[in-house]
């Protein structure tokens, strides 16, 4: 009986690790924010450009999907683009569908630095729609190992998105008509005291 049943106890045991790391699985979300203070135009076209490194590539792509799927959700015209992170000329990847795209907003994110299933630090500039006046700038680190378990890409692409865009939000540079579900594990800080605007 024990030769039966032991080969169906592996994938039950797989399935339970599984189910257990995506639940444990922690993404704090640290962001430090300065907006532009007189900033307050109708926004209803969005163009998000993401700019991977190598290592970056899966979690940029992943927050690619989350934008598009947020921000239409939200009721918003958006564009969102994930650059090739061997282009020479990082303007020349996205400028050109942005200027097409005629944004009310558009918002640009890069990596800082190495990013690893465990950490990660993103710079985020906002732009109104000149392109060319920054209205909100961005410091985003994430720690995504949380209480000792790694978590996966997807995840870490959603709590990233969630977190950018609730501050957004607070920092009433793109107002939200529907907030994120799931409340998100995140740490706002404060922003700094002396404002580049």
């Amino acid at each position: 009986m024990r030769l039966f049943f032991f080969p169906l106890r592996i994938p039950c045991i797989a399935a339970y690790v599984a189910v257990f790391l995506l639940c444990g699985c922690g993404a704090n979300v640290n962001i430090r924010s300065n907006p532009k203070p007189d900033f307050h135009p109708k926004i209803e076209r969005v163009f998000v450009a993401i700019r991977p490194t190598e290592d970056a590539a899966p979690v940029c792509k992943a927050m690619g999907v989350h934008f598009n799927t947020l921000l239409a959700k939200n009721g918003f015209d958006v564009q969102v683009v994930v650059n090739n992170s061997l282009a020479l000329d990082e303007e020349e990847d996205y400028l050109p569908e942005m200027k097409a795209f005629h944004p009310d907003l558009a918002l640009v994110i890069q990596p800082e630095g190495r990013v690893s299933l465990n950490y990660g630090k993103f710079s985020a500039v906002a732009f109104d729609s000149s392109l060319t006046t920054p209205v909100w700038k961005a410091s985003v680190e994430g720690d995504f190992i949380g209480n000792g378990y790694g978590a996966i890409w997807g995840l870490i692409g959603e709590k990233l998105t969630e977190a950018i865009l609730r501050r957004l939000d607070e920092d009433h540079i793109l107002p939200l008509r529907h907030k994120p579900v799931e409340p998100v594990k995140a740490t706002h800080a404060p922003a700094s005291s002396t404002s580049p605007f």
